[in-house]
Protein backbone atom coordinates (compact mmCIF):
# COMPACT_ATOMS: atom_id res chain seq x y z
CA UNK A 1 0.00 0.00 0.00
CA UNK A 2 1.48 3.34 -1.08
CA UNK A 3 -0.98 5.70 0.67
CA UNK A 4 -3.35 5.17 3.54
CA UNK A 5 -5.54 8.04 4.76
CA UNK A 6 -7.50 7.61 7.97
CA UNK A 7 -10.12 10.18 9.06
CA UNK A 8 -8.19 12.98 7.34
CA UNK A 9 -9.62 16.46 7.91
CA UNK A 10 -8.64 19.93 6.74
CA UNK A 11 -10.27 23.00 8.26
CA UNK A 12 -9.91 26.64 7.27
CA UNK A 13 -11.28 29.73 8.93
CA UNK A 14 -12.66 32.46 6.69
CA UNK A 15 -14.32 35.53 8.19
CA UNK A 16 -14.85 33.72 11.50
CA UNK A 17 -16.52 30.84 9.67
CA UNK A 18 -15.03 27.35 9.80
CA UNK A 19 -14.84 25.51 6.48
CA UNK A 20 -14.23 21.77 6.32
CA UNK A 21 -12.37 21.28 3.03
CA UNK A 22 -11.85 17.62 3.95
CA UNK A 23 -14.13 15.95 6.46
CA UNK A 24 -13.01 12.50 7.62
CA UNK A 25 -11.54 11.05 4.42
CA UNK A 26 -10.58 7.36 4.47
CA UNK A 27 -8.68 6.26 1.38
CA UNK A 28 -6.08 3.69 0.31
CA UNK A 29 -4.03 4.00 -2.89
CA UNK A 30 -1.86 1.21 -4.26
CA UNK A 31 1.49 1.74 -5.93
CA UNK A 32 1.19 1.91 -9.71
CA UNK A 33 -2.47 2.90 -9.62
CA UNK A 34 -4.06 5.48 -11.95
CA UNK A 35 -6.58 7.25 -9.72
CA UNK A 36 -8.98 10.00 -10.79
CA UNK A 37 -10.47 12.33 -8.17
CA UNK A 38 -13.74 13.96 -9.23
CA UNK A 39 -16.15 16.37 -7.57
CA UNK A 40 -17.92 19.66 -7.99
CA UNK A 41 -16.23 23.03 -7.45
CA UNK A 42 -15.29 23.44 -3.79
CA UNK A 43 -15.62 19.73 -3.03
CA UNK A 44 -12.04 19.43 -1.73
CA UNK A 45 -10.37 17.80 -4.78
CA UNK A 46 -7.37 20.11 -4.93
CA UNK A 47 -7.03 20.13 -1.14
CA UNK A 48 -6.81 16.34 -1.17
CA UNK A 49 -4.22 16.43 -3.95
CA UNK A 50 -2.13 18.91 -1.94
CA UNK A 51 -2.24 16.54 1.02
CA UNK A 52 -1.12 13.61 -1.14
CA UNK A 53 1.77 15.71 -2.47
CA UNK A 54 2.87 16.85 1.02
CA UNK A 55 2.22 20.48 0.02
CA UNK A 56 -0.13 20.95 2.97
CA UNK A 57 -0.82 19.23 6.27
CA UNK A 58 -4.13 17.81 7.46
CA UNK A 59 -5.81 19.40 10.44
CA UNK A 60 -6.48 15.94 11.83
CA UNK A 61 -6.31 12.25 11.10
CA UNK A 62 -3.46 10.18 9.71
CA UNK A 63 -1.91 10.41 6.23
CA UNK A 64 0.62 7.67 5.59
CA UNK A 65 2.96 7.41 2.61
CA UNK A 66 4.89 4.13 2.54
CA UNK A 67 4.03 3.70 6.21
CA UNK A 68 5.31 7.13 7.27
CA UNK A 69 2.78 9.55 8.74
CA UNK A 70 3.22 12.84 6.86
CA UNK A 71 1.37 14.69 9.63
CA UNK A 72 4.26 14.02 12.02
CA UNK A 73 7.15 14.70 9.62
CA UNK A 74 9.25 17.86 9.94
CA UNK A 75 9.37 20.50 7.20
CA UNK A 76 12.85 19.44 6.11
CA UNK A 77 11.80 15.82 5.67
CA UNK A 78 8.63 16.87 3.82
CA UNK A 79 10.66 19.05 1.46
CA UNK A 80 12.99 16.14 0.74
CA UNK A 81 10.02 13.86 0.13
CA UNK A 82 8.40 16.33 -2.28
CA UNK A 83 11.65 16.70 -4.19
CA UNK A 84 12.34 13.00 -4.68
CA UNK A 85 8.96 11.28 -4.64
CA UNK A 86 6.43 13.60 -6.28
CA UNK A 87 6.08 15.23 -9.68
CA UNK A 88 3.45 17.97 -10.10
CA UNK A 89 1.46 18.98 -13.19
CA UNK A 90 -0.84 22.01 -13.03
CA UNK A 91 -3.70 23.36 -15.12
CA UNK A 92 -1.82 26.62 -15.78
CA UNK A 93 1.42 24.89 -16.91
CA UNK A 94 3.53 27.13 -14.57
CA UNK A 95 6.36 27.53 -17.09
CA UNK A 96 8.90 30.35 -16.80
CA UNK A 97 8.13 32.55 -19.85
CA UNK A 98 11.71 33.67 -20.50
CA UNK A 99 13.20 30.15 -20.50
CA UNK A 100 13.17 27.65 -23.33
CA UNK A 101 11.32 24.36 -23.05
CA UNK A 102 14.56 22.59 -22.23
CA UNK A 103 15.56 25.16 -19.63
CA UNK A 104 12.12 24.89 -18.01
CA UNK A 105 12.59 21.14 -17.67
CA UNK A 106 16.12 21.61 -16.33
CA UNK A 107 14.82 23.81 -13.48
CA UNK A 108 13.44 20.67 -11.80
CA UNK A 109 17.00 19.33 -11.45
CA UNK A 110 18.65 22.52 -10.17
CA UNK A 111 17.82 21.85 -6.47
CA UNK A 112 19.59 18.49 -6.83
CA UNK A 113 22.82 20.25 -7.92
CA UNK A 114 23.00 18.10 -11.04
CA UNK A 115 25.90 19.06 -13.32
CA UNK A 116 24.89 21.26 -16.26
CA UNK A 117 25.78 18.66 -18.91
CA UNK A 118 23.78 15.99 -17.10
CA UNK A 119 20.84 18.38 -16.67
CA UNK A 120 20.80 19.06 -20.40
CA UNK A 121 20.98 15.38 -21.26
CA UNK A 122 18.15 14.40 -18.92
CA UNK A 123 16.00 17.34 -20.06
CA UNK A 124 16.51 16.37 -23.70
CA UNK A 125 15.48 12.79 -22.93
CA UNK A 126 12.40 13.96 -21.03
CA UNK A 127 11.29 16.23 -23.88
CA UNK A 128 11.86 13.47 -26.41
CA UNK A 129 9.71 11.21 -24.25
CA UNK A 130 6.74 13.59 -24.64
CA UNK A 131 7.34 14.16 -28.35
CA UNK A 132 8.97 17.60 -28.14
CA UNK A 133 12.59 16.93 -29.08
CA UNK A 134 12.29 19.42 -31.95
CA UNK A 135 10.78 22.17 -29.76
CA UNK A 136 13.39 22.21 -27.00
CA UNK A 137 14.76 25.66 -27.95
CA UNK A 138 11.38 27.39 -28.05
CA UNK A 139 10.07 29.62 -25.25
CA UNK A 140 6.49 29.05 -23.97
CA UNK A 141 4.95 31.85 -26.07
CA UNK A 142 6.14 30.01 -29.18
CA UNK A 143 4.37 26.79 -28.14
CA UNK A 144 0.73 25.77 -28.30
CA UNK A 145 -1.21 25.03 -25.11
CA UNK A 146 -0.81 21.31 -25.64
CA UNK A 147 2.93 21.68 -26.21
CA UNK A 148 3.27 23.77 -23.05
CA UNK A 149 1.51 21.07 -21.06
CA UNK A 150 3.85 18.47 -22.56
CA UNK A 151 6.79 20.56 -21.34
CA UNK A 152 5.17 20.62 -17.88
CA UNK A 153 4.80 16.83 -18.01
CA UNK A 154 8.46 16.45 -19.02
CA UNK A 155 9.45 18.69 -16.10
CA UNK A 156 7.43 16.50 -13.72
CA UNK A 157 8.98 13.30 -15.08
CA UNK A 158 12.64 14.36 -15.37
CA UNK A 159 13.36 13.45 -11.75
CA UNK A 160 11.70 10.02 -12.11
CA UNK A 161 9.28 10.52 -9.18
CA UNK A 162 7.29 7.73 -7.57
CA UNK A 163 4.00 9.63 -7.91
CA UNK A 164 2.68 12.04 -10.57
CA UNK A 165 0.05 14.44 -9.19
CA UNK A 166 -1.94 16.33 -11.83
CA UNK A 167 -4.42 19.10 -10.94
CA UNK A 168 -6.89 19.61 -13.83
CA UNK A 169 -4.09 19.00 -16.38
CA UNK A 170 -6.48 19.43 -19.33
CA UNK A 171 -8.58 22.26 -17.95
CA UNK A 172 -7.10 24.90 -20.29
CA UNK A 173 -7.07 22.72 -23.41
CA UNK A 174 -9.51 22.09 -26.25
CA UNK A 175 -11.10 18.67 -26.57
CA UNK A 176 -8.68 17.28 -29.16
CA UNK A 177 -5.62 18.44 -27.24
CA UNK A 178 -7.18 17.12 -24.03
CA UNK A 179 -7.43 13.69 -25.62
CA UNK A 180 -3.78 13.84 -26.71
CA UNK A 181 -2.52 14.87 -23.26
CA UNK A 182 -4.52 12.23 -21.37
CA UNK A 183 -3.42 9.65 -23.92
CA UNK A 184 0.20 10.65 -23.29
CA UNK A 185 -0.19 10.48 -19.50
CA UNK A 186 -1.85 7.08 -19.78
CA UNK A 187 0.93 5.81 -22.06
CA UNK A 188 3.66 7.06 -19.73
CA UNK A 189 1.85 5.56 -16.73
CA UNK A 190 1.69 2.15 -18.41
CA UNK A 191 5.32 2.27 -19.56
CA UNK A 192 6.87 3.56 -16.35
CA UNK A 193 4.68 2.01 -13.68
CA UNK A 194 4.47 5.23 -11.69
CA UNK A 195 1.43 6.07 -9.59
CA UNK A 196 -0.72 8.67 -11.38
CA UNK A 197 -3.31 10.73 -9.48
CA UNK A 198 -5.42 13.17 -11.48
CA UNK A 199 -7.91 15.73 -10.20
CA UNK A 200 -10.49 16.48 -12.87
CA UNK A 201 -14.03 17.72 -13.39
CA UNK A 202 -14.09 15.99 -16.78
CA UNK A 203 -15.87 12.63 -16.64
CA UNK A 204 -14.26 11.47 -19.88
CA UNK A 205 -10.80 12.09 -18.42
CA UNK A 206 -11.75 10.26 -15.22
CA UNK A 207 -13.07 7.30 -17.22
CA UNK A 208 -9.54 6.61 -18.47
CA UNK A 209 -8.29 5.91 -14.93
CA UNK A 210 -8.08 2.45 -13.41
CA UNK A 211 -10.14 3.76 -10.47
CA UNK A 212 -12.03 6.92 -9.69
CA UNK A 213 -13.48 8.44 -6.54
CA UNK A 214 -15.95 11.24 -5.95
CA UNK A 215 -15.65 14.02 -3.35
CA UNK A 216 -18.71 15.87 -2.09
CA UNK A 217 -18.20 18.71 0.39
CA UNK A 218 -15.02 17.16 1.70
CA UNK A 219 -16.36 13.61 2.01
CA UNK A 220 -15.92 10.57 -0.17
CA UNK A 221 -19.26 9.63 -1.64
CA UNK A 222 -21.13 8.33 -4.64
CA UNK A 223 -20.96 10.08 -7.98
CA UNK A 224 -24.29 11.67 -8.92
CA UNK A 225 -25.96 9.52 -11.56
CA UNK A 226 -26.48 12.62 -13.71
CA UNK A 227 -22.70 13.04 -14.06
CA UNK A 228 -22.53 10.01 -16.37
CA UNK A 229 -25.82 9.31 -18.12
CA UNK A 230 -26.91 5.72 -17.61
CA UNK A 231 -24.13 4.94 -15.12
CA UNK A 232 -25.05 3.32 -11.81
CA UNK A 233 -23.42 5.45 -9.10
CA UNK A 234 -22.39 2.30 -7.22
CA UNK A 235 -19.68 1.53 -9.77
CA UNK A 236 -17.84 4.85 -9.40
CA UNK A 237 -14.87 3.27 -7.63
CA UNK A 238 -14.61 0.26 -9.93
CA UNK A 239 -11.94 0.00 -12.64
CA UNK A 240 -12.65 2.14 -15.68
CA UNK A 241 -12.94 -0.88 -17.97
CA UNK A 242 -15.70 -2.32 -15.82
CA UNK A 243 -17.48 1.03 -15.86
CA UNK A 244 -17.17 1.29 -19.63
CA UNK A 245 -18.80 -2.07 -20.00
CA UNK A 246 -21.95 -0.78 -18.34
CA UNK A 247 -22.35 2.40 -20.39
Amino acid sequence: MLYRLTEVTKRYTQRRKQIDALDGVDLAIDEGEFLAIQGSTGSGKTTLLQMLGAMDRPSGGKLEFEGHDLVKMGEGDLSELRSHSFGFIFQGFNLIPTLTAQENVETALVPWHVHADERRRRAEEALAGVGLADRARHIPSELSGGEQQRVAIARALVRAPRVILADEPTGNLDERTRDDIIGLLEQLWRERGQTLIVVTHDTWVASRASRRIWLDRGRLGEEPAAAVPGLDARVVAEPALAVAGRL
